[in-house]
């Protein structure tokens, strides 16, 4: 993402950076945040479940009181 960014900023300094190339330089940097928030995510999920059953219980009771409350 550093790299594409990087290239942008060195594409518009010279001019060189047409409509197109600004679409898909936006289409993928719209993905960049979703995809590293979901790889965090799922990465406290494991490191939650090697902690053992009082952390899932836990987690399973606030997901329980969350949909009580919505009701």
């Amino acid at each position: 993402m550093m790299f594409l960014i990087a290239a942008r900023l060195w594409l518009l300094r010279h001019g060189l950076l047409s409509h197109g190339l600004m679409t898909g330089v936006e289409f993928w940097g719209s993905f960049y945040i979703p995809i590293v928030v979901a790889m965090a995510a799922q990465q406290n999920v494991v490191a939650a479940a090697k902690g053992g059953p009082i952390v899932v219980i836990a987690g399973i009771g606030a997901v329980a009181v969350c949909f009580a409350r919505s009701l």
